[in-house]
């Protein structure tokens, strides 16, 4: 038991009634207090708070407290008792606050701080997907043609005479040709009077064609100033094997008059590309015993809509070509030279708008007046108005322009073309 104060003679309340008898003192003590909160295993975690020994406190009193409230003339003490909590767990280890994480490996230093080390050491499956896509430019060309074989065409290029590399020099004749200037070349040329012609008693001849490109397309063939009998068969093929090894396709070639052609028919639209085209002609009943062919030409065609027609009654006609020498009797005798045809289209209200104009304007620019281009106005009889010819001159055009400057245009053009094909 610990003493903590005393009371002396006339330090309580006199003669109160109090617990006290009159004239004594009293002694107060206190015993320790302590609590232990926890379980049963012994082993302390959290707080703990141990004071060994009491601490004593001495007041002086002497004429510091009240009179005669406190001992009289005397000195209190103090003493302050010890406390303890105690808070145990049921668990052995000690996990008290703190935490120390490490990766221990070999020459690695403990007091790495803050680290992550990573593995992966089983492969699994888990479920991920994942798209490549490699984008990359390819070359790619498209030719968009709304194609009828009811409309004006023309052809101003001609694959049929080669690339330049080739120098017009693409054209073979594998049973030969006759003796003199008569190369199968020469169907590469305007003039249609120099021409290749097959050897005497010829009559099944072959034609082959080097384009010099393998894209080449075919919708348009003319083969001008021959002498094939209408019971002639001409077969037209394509090939990407120079010996014809394997054939592309076959188009069957009509024969009338001394121009013949052939327009590929909407069915058979488009056509397949190809770099080698040969004729196969027969013609066992020609009267000449050989055959012969003044221009050949084949290619893709500008075609114009059915919103562009030229207008009726449309200019058609022959020149005749001769020698003439005067005689006596005011007279003359002539040499029959040639005869060529012309041609006169005129057109009315065109819109500057559509297209069809626009292939006009570079038509001009590319043919002017010394480019022969094959017409044909009617591709459904091509035989009937078609000329291989020049333009005459540059149109002279007539532009009524309505209105320009508003929401919509309205533009429109007429003009007429002038074709001769002794030029």
């Amino acid at each position: 038991m610990t003493v903590i104060s005393q009371q002396g003679y006339l330090e309580q309340p006199y003669l109160d009634g109090g617990a006290f008898d009159y004239l004594s003192g009293q002694i107060d003590d206190a015993a320790g207090m302590q609590v232990n909160m926890g379980f049963a295993p012994t082993v302390a975690f959290g707080m703990e708070v141990n004071i060994e020994y009491p601490q004593i406190i001495q007041h002086p009193n002497y004429l510091v407290a009240p009179y005669l409230v406190g001992p009289y003339l005397v000195a209190e003490k103090c003493s302050l008792g010890s406390m303890q909590v105690s808070m145990n767990s049921d668990f052995l280890d000690l996990n008290g606050m703190e935490v120390d994480r490490k990766i221990v490996g070999a020459g690695d230093d403990p007091h790495i701080g803050m680290q992550t080390e990573l593995k992966i050491f089983d492969e699994k499956n888990i479920g991920m997907q994942v798209d490549r896509i490699k984008i990359q430019r390819t070359p790619m060309q498209a030719n968009m043609v709304l194609y009828n074989t009811d409309q004006l065409r023309f052809l101003c290029a001609f694959p049929s005479r080669g690339t330049d590399a080739l120098g017009g020099n693409n054209w073979t004749a594998p049973a030969g040709t006759k003796a003199g200037d008569f190369s199968p070349n020469n169907v590469n040329t305007d003039v249609v009077e120099q021409r290749t012609q097959s050897p005497d008693g010829i009559t099944v001849w072959e034609l082959r064609c080097d384009t010099g490109q393998s894209n080449t397309f075919v919708d348009t063939i003319a083969i001008l100033e021959h002498n094939l009998t209408t019971g002639a068969v001409v077969t037209f093929q394509a090939s990407d094997s120079a010996g014809f090894g394997s054939i592309k396709y076959n188009r069957t070639i009509t024969i009338k008059k001394t121009n013949a052609f052939f327009i590929l028919p909407v069915a058979d639209f488009p056509p397949l590309s190809a770099r080698y085209y040969r004729f196969l002609i027969t013609d066992t009943t020609n009267p000449d015993g050989h055959i012969r062919i003044g221009t050949i030409v084949f290619g893709t065609s500008v075609i114009f809509s059915q919103n562009t027609t030229f207008d009726l009654p449309l200019t058609f006609g022959r020149r005749h070509f001769k020698d003439t020498i005067e005689t006596e009797g005011f007279t003359s005798v002539s040499n029959d030279r040639a005869t060529r045809r012309f041609l006169g289209l005129q057109f009315s209200q065109v819109d500057v708008n559509v297209g069809d104009y626009t292939k006009l304007q570079a038509y001009y620019e590319d043919a002017k007046t010394d480019l022969k281009c094959l017409i044909i106005p009617y591709p459904c009889k091509p035989e009937l108005f078609a000329v291989w010819a020049k333009l005459t001159q540059l149109p002279e055009e007539q532009h009524n322009a309505i209105e320009l400057c508003g929401d919509k245009e309205v533009h429109h053009v007429d003009f007429a073309l002038d074709w001769d094909e002794s030029l």
